[in-house]
């Protein structure tokens, strides 16, 4: 009997230690499950450069698991790029009081950068000079000092000078037709290299379908940037503006170098196969931007009246239907047609061109012939076909938080917008009129 007693309490013993110990540690390891799938959505939305979309997931996961430095660490990031920088020092350094060892190199530098003691976290003082009351040799040190600024900001100021005044002549030249126009052989090189330079941002667009990369996506719009800003320069220089035709000429290497580098990122990111043509035909129902890349969708419901339709939006467009904003719409000529509609319209190539021919149209002016239903479809492309875009909602954001934008009220604000830029061209001109009448 003194045995099976013994067995009976080592049995207890052990039933004990299961249900107390077991159960919480199960629990530990959900709660770590669920706090880094929440840390993930919020690494995606930071990727995409949705800083506060990623702070609230950040803070989501400290609330499950407040002692992980990674989820402090990551919110001080977000924080950073939203310049909030006193809230990134406070987060970098909870991290670091939770894990010393943890990202060590990485908090120093970011703290520093910021302007605060990497060690303690403090703001770092201004310097401040060795003597209140400097004695003969620094007051004559300061003298030199001083009298040398002056010599140096009067050097430049003549300098300005002699600029403004050879740019006023050589602007009053061209005004007056006295600067011979930009060769066409000349002009047609630049736009062949502008052609070539396209390409490869064609190609970077596509090879964005793997998924989504903040640095390549930034790298891409700065380079698209500097190309449509040359292809206006380049038509100006095309009707003889020799001004145009030099700031083309200087604009021309900055793409060329921005094309490439992004074209090699995109290789060491995504191998050997990302600048292969690829991607399915799917672009923001606004500007027509490239969207085969799920993480980088949006969606905007639009309404006119009791007419409502969810369509496929960029981040951008998305941004402006959430400020209020309508977006310009790619219609062609006829205003009445959409993108979508046009037969062989390539959105990866388009991003990437003139757009002559499809000139963009204030959403609320747009009338179109078929209904947004319809148009939604055509735009997000057969991989959203048959009502599934209905479902492009993301689940971190409530019916609250989509954009909705309503066309009726943007019609009224942009006729009143153009009222009263046509009451102040009136007003203008009158004042106009009326000094000339003054002085004469």
């Amino acid at each position: 009997m003194r045995m099976e007693h013994c067995w009976f309490r080592w049995l207890l013993a052990v039933s004990w230690f299961i249900f107390a110990f077991v159960p919480a540690h199960a629990q530990t390891q959900t709660d770590s499950d669920r706090a880094l799938a929440i840390y993930e959505e919020g690494k995606k939305l930071y990727d995409a450069g949705d800083f506060g979309g990623a702070r609230a997931k950040f803070n989501q996961a400290i609330k499950i698991e407040p002692a992980n430095p990674r989820w402090h660490y990551n919110i001080g990031l977000a924080h950073r790029q939203m310049d909030n920088v006193n809230a990134a020092r406070d987060s970098l350094m909870k991290a670091r009081e939770l894990d010393p060892a943890y990202k060590r190199d990485e908090i120093n530098q970011k703290l520093a950068a910021m302007g605060f003691e990497p060690a303690t976290g403090a703001a770092m003082p201004a310097r401040s000079h060795a003597s209140s009351h400097p004695d003969n040799a620094s007051f004559i040190n300061w003298m030199l000092a001083g009298l040398s600024v002056f010599v140096v900001g009067f050097a430049w100021f003549v300098v300005k000078r002699v600029r403004q005044g050879w740019s006023y002549n050589s602007a009053a030249k061209a005004a007056s037709g006295n600067e011979p126009p930009p060769d066409a052989a000349e002009v047609a090189a630049i736009g062949h290299r502008l052609a070539r330079a396209a390409q490869q941002l064609v190609q970077v667009e596509h090879a964005l379908r793997f998924t989504e990369h903040a640095d390549l996506r930034s790298q891409l719009d700065h380079a698209t940037q500097l190309e449509q800003d040359l292809h206006e320069r380049l038509a100006a220089a095309r009707t003889g503006d020799a001004s145009a035709f030099r700031k083309a000429g200087r604009a021309i290497a900055e793409l060329v170098d921005s094309a490439s580098r992004a074209a090699d990122l995109s290789k060491q990111v995504f191998g050997s196969a990302a600048l292969a043509a690829g991607g399915q035909r799917i672009a923001c129902y606004f500007c027509a931007r490239p969207l085969a890349n799920p993480d980088y969708r949006r969606s905007v419901t639009i309404k006119r009246g009791d007419t409502r339709a969810r369509v496929v939006s960029c981040p951008g467009c998305a941004g402006q239907a959430k400020r209020g904003e309508a977006p310009a719409v790619l219609v062609a000529e006829d205003g009445k047609t959409h993108w979508s509609e046009i037969p062989g319209f390539d959105p990866y190539a388009a991003r990437h061109s003139a757009l002559n021919g499809v000139p963009p149209m204030p959403a609320w002016r747009y009338a179109p012939q078929r209904s947004f239903g319809e148009l939604a479809l055509l735009a997000a492309g057969s991989a959203l076909a048959g009502g599934a875009i209905a479902s492009m909602q993301r689940p971190d954001l409530t019916a609250a938080d989509e954009p909705l934008l309503d066309l009726d009220a943007a019609q009224e604000a942009g006729l009143a917008q153009e009222a009263a830029r046509a009451v102040a061209k009136r007003a203008l001109a009158q004042r106009g009129e009326q000094s000339s009448t003054d002085h004469s």
